[in-house]
């Protein structure tokens, strides 16, 4: 069988999977019918907007303008939040959490501690210019085994950022009806 003949025969496989997956209320199918992608749940709109609902509600709660993002699997924005008063750093700051946290699947506080001179991932940062936020803020979201995305919190002191980011987490994970792009 042909390289070219086999990469049509996978391709349809996928096509004919994904025209049979059912996708949540509140969450749209990708275009196409494409509801879900190589076997992974995966965060929609949906959860991500509700997140940052809760996140700024929890950042209201300290009095401080935070900047809240999630991100999915992959560490790319699926939604950020600005409040009014917030720093324009944080913008940037918030998605490089979100993106660590993502890609390492551990907290930035956590990773924080590794790259330090003598540990284990020392230098870490420096591999990533400009992707890699290592201070605490930044925590990765999990459903079922699968890390399925993150989310980063900047505008306040580290201590600050890691309540609200961990909150949101806490929150994502006592979602009673947690609307996803289901898996296949």
């Amino acid at each position: 069988m042909e390289e070219k003949e086999l990469a049509g025969q996978i391709a349809k496989i996928i096509w004919e999977r994904a025209q049979n997956t059912a996708v949540p209320d509140g969450c749209r199918a990708r275009p196409g019918g494409f509801a879900a992608v190589f076997n992974r749940p995966a965060i929609c709109l949906n959860t991500a907007k509700q997140l940052l609902e809760f996140g700024e509600k929890k950042a209201e709660s300290l009095r401080i303008p935070m900047v809240i993002t999630i991100a999915d699997d992959a560490g790319n924005v699926k939604a950020q939040h600005r409040m009014d008063g917030s720093l324009l750093a944080s913008v940037a700051i918030s998605a490089e959490k979100a993106y660590t946290a993502a890609a390492l699947q551990t907290s930035t506080a956590e990773a924080a501690a590794s790259i330090l001179p003598g540990q284990p991932l020392y230098g870490l940062q420096n591999t990533h210019p400009g992707k890699f936020c290592v201070f605490g803020g930044g925590v990765p979201l999990f459903y079922q085994g699968y890390c399925i995305g993150a989310v980063g919190v900047s505008g306040g002191t580290v201590a600050q950022d890691i309540s609200v980011a961990e909150a949101v987490a806490e929150e994502f994970n006592c979602f009673p009806n947690i609307s996803f792009v289901r898996k296949m």
